[in-house]
């Protein structure tokens, strides 16, 4: 549908406060999410001519639907009174959604639609969970196009079997831009929008300071700074890429953070004894708060060239799920949570709500900038198996790249001393969770 006739359908719905903001993370601590309920008044009777999108049945383990009296968010809001249509939940756990999918999936259970989170592509997918949205989301449509660049580096086996409809809680470096300036150093952001926001000038930074020079999640955010992918994907088969030059740069920059630079307790804001807190944007609101002479600001990761353009965050996306007869209702729902991001009056009414959240419009409105598609980086390397992503908390049973991410910053005891070594011990296993993808190609 184009974006005119769906504006035209929505000139009934009035907002009463707040905006969009979608709900899952697959590896809070790391990453995936917090999420900011919207809502919208209600509405007048659905236009005939759109209504009756039916039911479609959500598995997740998060309601769309509005709980404990809390308003409908804007795009139920508008699936049900533009549409006709209803979200149906069926309850599942983040520990065992996939399972549950599984076992729905084969014992014929009515499933329609399904949270995007890193092990959806292309495992779940490559499993059979999945079936593409190709033939009901046109992405050179007005309402998708920006969306275009992230969904064909997501697109997997030929099909958009993700379709991301916005970006959520870029990952950045906390700082105070009071403290730079007493120490009369070169402001990061300042630094950033000159294009010289490199390596070499953080770590300088970072060595200037008398406290400590960082804490936080900040192992991801260097290697994704390169613009590289753990495993690169050609569209038909994937590539082991660990031995790529930028990304051991990024290894041996990390080496050299390790130690008196990088404090290993985790803070949920910024300290005045540590220079960068690398956090998700909502500490940002918190870092004000608790630091009120601070002058806050954030900056994106620095990179080698000091474009600082690649930026981790979260994908709010739907997957549509293997058998189901609903994927023009599911599409119609991915309609209007792109509305819900995208209007004018919605996106004022987000902007409102952020702003009393505690966050200042100047970095309200850098952040919309570090939230753009076309910055957002994707790695298949995270999707694919337990053995190269796993979030949990024994070095000998993390994923391949969570430990190269990390595991000399938090110190894991079990560690090699080196990127290097830790790379070379995790070449073949990454090799081989490859080799099980070969035979569907």
């Amino acid at each position: 549908m184009k974006i005119k006739k769906i504006l035209a359908l929505l000139s009934g719905i009035a907002v009463l406060t707040t905006g969009f903001t979608a709900c899952d993370k697959e590896e809070q601590a790391s990453s995936e999410t917090s999420s900011q309920e919207s809502s919208a008044t209600e509405t007048t009777e659905a236009p005939t001519e759109e209504a009756g999108a039916g039911t479609i049945y959500f598995m997740s383990d998060y309601d769309l639907n509005p709980q404990n009296g809390e308003s409908r968010s804007i795009p139920l809001t508008l699936f049900e009174d533009v549409y006709g249509g209803k979200i149906e939940w069926i309850p599942t756990t983040h520990a065992t959604k996939f399972d549950d999918l599984s076992k729905a999936v084969l014992g014929g259970e009515q499933v329609d639609m399904f949270p995007y989170t890193d092990n959806a592509i292309p495992y779940g997918v490559f499993t059979d969970l999945f079936q593409p949205l190709d033939d009901y989301v046109d992405f050179n449509d007005e309402l998708w196009k920006d969306m275009k660049g992230l969904a064909d580096k997501m697109a997997y086996n030929g099909g958009y079997y993700a379709v991301p409809t916005n970006i959520n809680n870029p990952v950045v470096l906390i700082y105070s831009r009071k403290a730079i300036k007493d120490m009369e150093l070169e402001d990061p952001y300042k630094l950033y929008t000159e294009g010289k926001w490199t390596w070499e000038k953080f770590v300088e930074l970072m060595k200037t300071f008398e406290g400590t020079g960082c804490a936080g999640w900040i192992g991801q955010g260097i290697m994704q700074s390169t613009g590289q992918p753990y495993v690169t994907y050609d569209g038909s088969a994937f590539t082991n890429n660990i031995e790529n030059e930028k990304l051991q740069s990024a290894g041996e920059l990390i080496e050299q953070i390790c130690g008196a630079m990088y404090d290993e307790e985790w803070y949920d804001e910024l300290d005045e004894d540590i220079l960068f807190l690398g956090a998700g944007s909502w500490d940002i609101a918190d870092s004000n708060k608790e630091n009120k002479d601070a002058d806050v600001f954030f900056v994106p990761f620095p990179s080698e060239d000091g474009s600082g353009k690649n930026v981790t965050a979260d994908i709010n996306a739907k997957m549509l799920v293997k058998n189901s007869q609903n994927g023009e209702a599911v599409a119609k729902y991915l309609e209007c949570e792109r509305v819900a991001v995208t209007e004018e009056k919605y996106v004022e009414a987000q902007k409102k709500a952020e702003l009393e959240s505690g966050i200042t419009e100047e970095q309200y409105t850098f952040l919309q900038e570090l939230k753009s598609p076309d910055n957002v980086m994707f790695d298949f390397a995270y999707g694919m198996s337990k053995a190269i992503s796993n979030a949990t908390t024994e070095y000998n049973e993390r994923g391949a790249i969570n430990n190269m991410n990390d595991a000399l910053l938090t110190g894991y005891a079990d560690a090699p001393s080196t990127w290097t070594e830790i790379r070379d011990s995790y070449k073949g296993v990454i090799d081989v969770e490859l080799n099980g993808y070969k035979k569907e190609n």
